[in-house]
């Protein structure tokens, strides 16, 4: 994406590419020091805070740009965490504690993945769509919500595509979306 300081996006490039993983952001380090509160009162010195802090300013343009914003302060999310300490190891079937805590939604840090996948997703569902290739679409029109092969709105998240592409790791269809974009 080309940005400029105002954080509106100017032009886009997709690239085949091996990027090394540098580091492994995770939610739950992420959230106790990048979160409403902390934004708030000043960001503390952290790993990433400027990338951080950047990426969320672009995300809260992105979403006034949709006219759509999110509404997952309603939705309910869930940790799941396992705790293997002292517990013994070894073998199948070997028991640790699993915790299972409601997870707030909504959060700067939901919003900036969410904003960031949505434009990804958005984009790429174009991309196959203006090229005349087959994808898989999550399309909702007049509130109903379904999966096709032919490009439609998403009313939901304001965009005019939306293939799902940026989780190949979760869902497949979205490793079916990006051998098509390959």
């Amino acid at each position: 994406l080309d940005v400029v300081a105002d954080y509106r996006v100017l032009g886009q490039e997709t690239r085949l590419e091996r990027v090394p993983v540098v580091a492994n952001l995770r939610h739950h380090d992420i959230e106790p020091v990048f979160n409403a509160e902390t934004l708030a009162s000043g960001l503390g010195e952290f790993a990433w805070r400027d990338e951080l802090l950047m990426l969320w300013e672009l995300a809260q343009v992105l979403e006034a740009g949709r006219g759509k914003p999110s509404d997952n302060a309603t939705r309910k999310d869930y940790a799941f965490t396992v705790d293997w300490d002292g517990m013994p190891r070894g073998g199948a079937g070997e028991a640790g504690v699993v915790t299972i805590a409601e997870r707030p939604r909504g959060s700067p840090l939901d919003v900036l993945v969410a904003e960031l996948m949505i434009v990804a997703n958005s984009t790429w569902g174009a991309l196959l769509r203006d090229a005349g290739i087959p994808a898989l679409y999550r399309v909702q029109t007049a509130g109903k919500v379904r999966m096709s092969t032919v490009a439609a709105a998403h009313e939901g998240l304001g965009v005019d595509c939306y293939a799902w592409s940026s989780s190949p790791l979760r869902r497949y269809c979205d490793l079916v979306n990006q051998w098509q974009l390959i």
